[in-house]
């Protein structure tokens, strides 16, 4: 049963991002009645983010030093709600974006260029229109998007689990985000599947950003 106390929808616009959200959660896991695992993530409600964690086999717990869960009724939209944490300085959060997959990313062309665009209805694409490289028209549509970035060497990617990935640091000046200046995206890709997620900081946490990647990275791993 979900239980969402309180929603707010932010949208960013930098690398296909869009940001949420609140609802008061505990670390906590789910079990089933037969014991298996529904919830493999640390927010105790069944949201939709969580559940598409768990569908597309992503392990992902909380990072040192962060708290306090949010998270946004996604309802399977790729351009609504996502989750969210925060550090209890409030120096840095973690915005977590909905995850693509190639039943919710529609290929099609644009300036003479195949471009892979997330179908934002919560709906999974018909058969018909899912097209096996829309993952991989979708990463290389991020990559274009960033002039700097630096990517993950194999031995980092194996620490994921992960084929492939990447760290930008992309323009962010958004109202109503007070101290938040800096946004730094990290991309990862297995298969077909991508995930981003984007830490935003003040200047203060600016100067940590190493301490803040390094305690992301440790918590997220594809299975």
């Amino acid at each position: 049963m979900k239980q969402i106390l309180k929603i707010a929808v932010v949208i960013l616009a930098t690398v296909a991002c869009s940001y949420s959200a609140q609802a008061q959660t505990q670390t906590t896991n789910t079990a089933d009645a037969n014991g298996e695992m529904l919830i493999r993530t640390p927010w105790r409600h069944f949201d939709d983010f969580a559940e598409d964690a768990v569908k597309y086999g992503i392990k992902l717990t909380t990072p040192d030093g962060f708290s306090t869960w949010e998270s946004g009724n996604t309802n399977g939209s790729t351009s609504g709600h996502t989750s969210v944490v925060t550090e209890k300085y409030m120096r840095a959060m973690y915005h977590y974006h909905p995850i693509k997959g190639i039943e919710n990313l529609f290929v099609t062309v644009e300036n003479g260029e195949k471009v892979a665009i997330p179908h934002g209805t919560g709906e999974a694409l018909p058969k018909e229109m899912q097209s096996d490289e829309s993952v991989e028209v979708y990463y290389a549509t991020l990559e274009k998007k960033v002039q700097e970035k630096q990517y993950f060497s194999r031995r980092e990617c194996r620490r994921f689990n992960a084929d492939e990935g990447f760290v930008a640091n992309v323009p962010f000046d958004r109202p109503g985000y007070g101290n938040f200046k800096y946004n730094t995206c990290i991309v990862l890709k297995k298969g077909h599947i991508v995930l981003e997620v984007s830490l935003l900081t003040t200047p203060e946490g600016k100067a940590q950003e190493q301490k803040y990647l390094k305690a992301l990275y440790k918590e997220i791993r594809f299975e």
